[in-house]
């Protein structure tokens, strides 16, 4: 509120109403008079003179000396209504949402009622972020094909795939092949996942962007050129829940390792996550 404007006598007749005998009181809640207007002929009272910054709430009163009451019936109720400049009154509604990874949305209606009769507000929208137990659950194992025939380690292939790869099947350097499983267990999809691997970015490039439904894996495949041995390759995978409102943070999956190796870091490597 930045000002007071005016009080008005609202739903009266004038004419059956002593304007010069009647007066106004403005207070502050605690009683102390803050000023004393005339009514005007229209029923209005100037307010313009008391400071909204000094008096945040005041009370104005009116007591009126009538000819006739014959405006006040069961059903015919006179006011004073207050006029003030500044923002309309706000009334906020605090919603939970019951456990239910389902609910992305939440539209909004509020309703009620004041003295001029039923009121109903603006519909607001807004998106739901998932809590931690509607996040999926999303799990990366990284793999080196354990195969000396390329044809076996693409999609399809025959693999074997290991953790570590086998004595002489690289040498001194080679071309790895490498497999990434991504799966999300749920409880809900995955939007936007994307493989993280610093080492083989072709890993990355060949993952794109994806969606994985709940339950769901999706495999990918790619290979890098080695100049020297050993190499650990990690990878994980970034992503948020599906349905997710913009600016949802994300997870990222905990990391998987494999090992293209020579004969010598395979005697002396732990086995990799």
């Amino acid at each position: 509120m930045q000002a007071y404007t005016q009080a008005r006598l609202d739903d009266i007749d004038l004419a059956h109403v002593d304007l010069a005998a009647s007066h106004v009181t403005v207070a502050d809640p605690d009683g102390t008079v803050l000023a004393q207007p005339p009514l005007t002929a229209s029923g209005t009272v100037d307010l313009s003179a008391v400071s909204a910054v000094d008096h945040p709430a005041v009370t104005v009163a009116v007591q009126l000396v009538l000819t006739s009451t014959g405006d006040f019936t069961t059903d015919h109720h006179p006011a004073l209504v207050v006029a003030y400049q500044g923002d309309a009154p706000q009334v906020c509604f605090r919603t939970v949402v019951t456990p239910d990874c389902a609910t992305t949305r939440l539209t909004d209606t509020a309703t009620g009622t004041d003295a001029t009769g039923p009121l109903t507000s603006n519909t607001v929208t807004a998106a739901v972020a998932p809590g931690s137990a509607c996040r999926p659950h999303v799990t990366v194992v990284k793999e080196i094909c354990a195969s000396d025939h390329p044809h076996d380690c693409g999609p399809g292939g025959a693999g074997p795939w290991a953790k570590i790869s086998p004595v002489g099947l690289l040498r001194l350097l080679g071309t790895a092949y490498w497999r990434i499983t991504v799966t999300d267990a749920g409880p809900v999809g995955a939007a936007g996942v994307t493989v993280n691997d610093a080492v083989t970015p072709a890993c990355r490039t060949a993952a794109g962007t994806f969606d994985l439904a709940a339950g769901a894996t999706r495999q990918v495949y790619c290979s890098s050129f080695l100049l020297a041995l050993p190499v650990t390759n990690t990878a994980s995978a970034t992503f948020v829940p599906e349905n997710s409102p913009p600016g949802t943070e994300s997870s990222t999956s905990a990391p998987s390792s494999a090992v293209a190796c020579s004969l010598l870091c395979i005697l002396a490597a732990p086995d990799p996550a």
